[in-house]
């Protein structure tokens, strides 16, 4: 009777696989935990942005490449910043087969909470070369002032 040899398989001593499982468990859980944002009609995309603490007033930039600034929504509501917009994909050459496509399109609206020192009646905004500013200024009693210090005898 001819039997085949079993083989079984040694795994190498690896001290570091325990913490390639846990990144791996962690990633898994936050997929799941977290919202993501394809570039897809549905889920859209989200624009990256900056916030600055400037002299009297914060200064948000967000990154729009692409974007027309006619496509662009900015609406400040009650204590929250809102701007929305949208991205649509021009081709001009259908005959073309991707292999990559990394640029995204789409809808996307982000929200950001404003603190009670921005004056939301003179929030201004300027979009140039694909990058939208928004000027937050701060309240006149946000800003602070300087207290002189009396002289006592």
């Amino acid at each position: 009777m001819n039997t085949l040899p079993t083989f079984t398989r040694r795994r190498a001593f690896a001290p570091w696989r325990r913490f390639d499982d846990l990144e791996a468990e962690m990633d898994r859980w936050l997929h799941r935990a977290l919202p993501t944002f394809e570039a897809t009609e549905e889920f859209g995309w989200a624009p990256t942005v900056d916030l600055a603490d400037a002299d009297g007033e914060y200064i948000l930039t967000a990154e729009l490449p692409g974007v027309k600034p006619e496509d662009v929504d900015v609406n400040v509501e009650a204590d929250s910043l809102t701007i929305k917009g949208r991205k649509t994909e021009e081709r001009k050459e259908k005959t073309k087969e991707m292999r990559l496509y990394e640029r995204r399109y789409g809808s996307f609206d982000r929200t950001f909470s404003l603190p009670r020192s921005v004056d939301a009646e003179h929030v201004k905004a300027e979009f140039e070369n694909g990058v939208l500013t928004v000027h937050l200024p701060k309240r006149e009693e946000a800003m602070g002032r300087k207290i002189p210090i009396e002289k006592t005898e």
